[in-house]
Formats: structure tokens, C-alpha cells, sequence
């Protein structure tokens, strides 16, 4: 694997496990004919990519400052290292879309919850 980003490690280990699960893509390329016949063959020989969903809960001001400064340096356009929480398998993927921060903090307790994070296999 010739990445030379990885997903932060400490991000990694505090995963909200309620915001993951992993997505096959469909490789099928499906067309119907008259009297109802459907003909199916593979898009590609490549195996299925896989879209990982993942998100945070309650992360502290500076943990979510480091997810936004990796976004910074990855985009939406450069792969990186990610490792499977469930099988420990590294992945390389990139950001399929931007994330959204929501601010949960009260008082003195600067909070935030990131929910929508999807890494999709290159």
C-alpha cells in the first residue's frame, strides 16, 4: 500500500461503533428485455469497493480540530490509510463526500458530533 496518509490513530480508537457499518458496492450491470427477461453481467472485474460509515459523538474542540485539519489535507480527492475498527484490516480510501459538525457543548464544554463520514475503497 503506497499511502501516505493515515487516518488519525487517536480519531480512530474513538469511533461511535452505532455510526458504522460497512456498504458493498453492486457490481452488476442489469438490463431487461421484452416478455420479461432480465440480463445481468459484471460491471468490472475488480472486486466490490466498499463504502465505510462512521461517525463521533461528543468529540472534545481539539479532537475536532484534527479531523477538520486532516480534511484539510486530504479533501475529497486524496487516499489514505483507514483501518477496519471491527477486523483491524487497513483500507485505502478517501472522503466520498464532506462531513458536518454539530456543536453539542454547553457552559464550558466545547462539543461536537460528526455523524455523516463516508470513506469509500479507491
Amino acid at each position: 500500500m503506497a499511502t501516505t496518509h493515515s487516518f488519525p490513530a487517536a480519531l480512530a480508537k474513538i469511533q461511535d461503533s452505532q455510526y458504522f457499518q460497512i456498504e458493498l458496492e453492486d457490481k452488476g450491470l442489469k438490463g431487461e428485455a421484452d416478455g420479461g427477461y432480465v440480463h445481468v453481467r459484471p460491471r468490472h472485474t475488480r472486486k466490490a469497493r466498499r463504502t465505510f460509515k462512521t461517525g463521533f459523538t461528543e468529540l472534545s474542540q481539539a479532537e475536532y480540530q484534527s479531523l477538520l485539519d486532516f480534511y484539510d489535507v486530504v479533501g475529497t480527492y486524496t487516499k489514505f490509510a483507514y483501518v477496519n475498527p471491527t477486523t483491524g484490516a487497513t483500507h485505502e480510501v478517501r472522503f466520498n463526500k464532506a462531513f458536518s459538525g454539530k456543536y453539542k457543548g454547553m457552559g464550558g464544554r466545547h462539543l461536537w458530533n460528526v455523524t455523516d463520514i463516508e470513506l469509500i475503497e479507491v
